[in-house]
């Protein structure tokens, strides 16, 4: 369902993105294969198809550079391939139209937030009471629905592509004042970004291990079991604390981790989530007054020190305050943006999972969340009264659980290019060499050197505490912000300069190092390493302690 889901999803978005860039119609039609499949699912596992992004971006960037910067922005900027030609005629309508949606943008996210919360709001209400609509009026509401917001999701990809830019061009107004790619400043200038709505559900969190650990009765109270505290926060002796556990529920509930599963439940759906989450929280050092400092303190360094750099009748004077402002303004868009996509899913999980209830009941499924194991056409068929055959989604539902078992076992690779015309056979178990001397190169996003033990995560779940460890992953999605927050330094496998990891780790003051090849098969739990947020090095079982230069 979720794939069924997101490649309808991707399509009409990517669609709309493109119209916006004044792309005719009848081009958009000529290129329809293109828009629908963009992603493609290989033995469980999604990939993006690059070569279909690849043609799709030529329809709006201008030069190489553009090219590039989106390369950047999508962690793939190792990617060998030629050089991209673009005739002058598509350079010369390629760049008027960025410039002329660029004039127009701050209209647009504005059309776009006030257009999102009145679609979500009707969702919201039709999901209040979704027990008395009809089988049919569910699928069409749901279409009705889903086609409003898609209509105008469009602008958020143009945003990413003016994210993309603004940091590339920042980078490169740095680089006049004299410094090195590797000393991070562009990073340091982005952190603590104002009116970021994808930190607020860890200062929330934050203000309510605050209150906790103020009073002894409720620090008694989560050393209990989660039914017993959930049960305590509907008593009246923990009322305030209980208004800011609903109040979360009610506004961040939809943030968790892999929160763009359709099958993962959100907080609202078990709140013992959250007390899990709050727990984990309660022996780290963290508090919002701590954050805000170690906000303030990276971005007033990087500001002073650009600051040194500046002399009177230097050209970048002028455009470089510009250029940081508009690139603050686009990745907390990116950011709020994707905390919409959150909460569109976290409505949609409700409606399929009501679904899957009536099918349940009807005996068409064994469980509710056996739907999930179905696909939009299922879902369509059943609402409008077209399934034939009591068993057969149940023989659906068996034979799909019995291949995710099976791809449960199966290693697959990050990124994979093959031949159409051949099968793919996925490698069962890579290995890997040692590095030389023990050293890993990535992209040093967050400053700072640390050295801790390792704690590899495979798959998250919000029980897990990182107790002054250094997380290692192959990659996050927005909900890890609960386990990054307590972390003492953050690796991932993947991820680029404005990946959400990077952001993420960037706006906790937390050392983060993204795009480390291999680090998931070349470092185990319990592993003492090294760690240089600001050059991207990492150093595994050092012989002798030592920093890293």
């Amino acid at each position: 369902m979720t794939f069924s889901f997101i490649e309808h999803c991707y399509k009409y978005v990517f669609l709309n993105s493109v119209r916006l860039y004044n792309v005719s119609e009848k081009t958009l039609q000529r290129n329809d294969e293109m828009f629908s499949n963009l992603l493609g699912h290989v033995h469980g596992r999604v990939y993006y198809q690059l070569h279909q992004w690849y043609k799709m971006r030529t329809f709006v960037l201008s030069s190489e550079a553009s090219f590039k910067a989106w390369e950047v922005m999508m962690g793939i900027d190792n990617l060998r391939r030629e050089r991209i030609h673009i005739p002058w005629t598509r350079k010369f309508f390629s760049t008027y139209n960025f410039i002329k949606l660029l004039i127009s943008h701050r209209q647009n996210v504005k059309r776009f937030f006030a257009h999102f919360n009145d679609e979500l709001h009707k969702l919201q209400q039709f999901n209040a009471n979704i027990q008395k609509v009809s089988d049919e009026d569910i699928y069409q509401r749901y279409s009705a629905i889903s086609k409003d917001l898609l209509s105008n999701w469009g602008i958020t990809i143009v945003n990413d592509h003016f994210a993309g830019e603004g940091f590339a061009v920042l980078n490169r107004l740095i680089a006049k004042y004299g410094f090195e790619q590797h000393e991070n400043i562009g990073n340091d200038l982005l952190c603590g970004i104002e009116g970021m709505e994808s930190e607020e559900p860890i200062m929330s969190l934050l203000e309510m291990k605050s209150k906790i650990l103020e009073n002894p009765d409720l620090i008694a109270l989560f050393s209990k079991t989660d039914a017993e505290i959930l049960n305590g926060l509907k008593t009246d002796e923990f009322a305030d604390l209980a208004k800011l556990f609903n109040t979360h529920l009610e506004r961040y509930g939809d943030r968790t981790l892999e929160e763009l599963k359709l099958e993962t439940p959100s907080l609202k759906m078990a709140p013992e989530l959250l007390v899990n989450m709050i727990r984990n929280q309660l022996n780290t050092s963290l508090t919002v007054g701590l954050l805000k400092a170690q906000q303030e303190n990276i971005r007033v360094d990087a500001e002073e020190r650009i600051a040194k750099r500046q002399r009177p009748g230097m050209w970048v004077n002028w455009v470089y305050p510009w250029v940081l402002r508009m690139t603050k303004t686009f990745i907390k868009n990116r950011e709020n943006m994707r905390f919409c996509r959150s909460r569109a899913f976290g409505q949609a999980k409700l409606l399929f999972r009501e679904v899957g209830l009536r099918m349940r009941r009807k005996g068409l499924i064994e469980e509710t969340n056996d739907v999930f194991y179905l696909d939009l056409d299922d879902l369509r068929d059943f609402c409008l009264g077209h399934l034939n055959g009591g068993d057969k989604l149940k023989e659906k539902v068996v034979q799909i659980k019995e291949r995710y078992e099976l791809y449960k076992t199966l290693e697959l690779p990050g990124r994979i290019i093959y031949n159409e015309n051949l099968p793919f056979f996925p490698q069962l178990d890579t290995k890997s060499s040692s590095p030389s001397k023990g050293i890993l190169q990535g992209v040093g996003i967050s400053g700072g050197k640390v050295k801790a033990q390792a704690r590899v995560v495979h798959k998250p779940n919000l029980t897990q505490k990182i107790d002054d460890e250094i997380l290692v992953t192959a990659m996050t999605d927005p909900g890890w912000i609960f386990l990054m927050s307590q972390a003492k330094g953050i690796i991932s496998e993947k991820g680029s300069l404005l990946s959400h990891t990077a952001i993420v780790g960037r706006e906790l003051g937390i050392p983060t190092v993204v795009g480390v090849e291999d680090i998931m098969n070349l470092i185990r739990t319990g592993d003492e390493i090294e760690m240089n947020g600001e050059k991207g090095t990492v150093r595994i079982r050092p012989e002798t302690p030592s920093n890293i230069e």
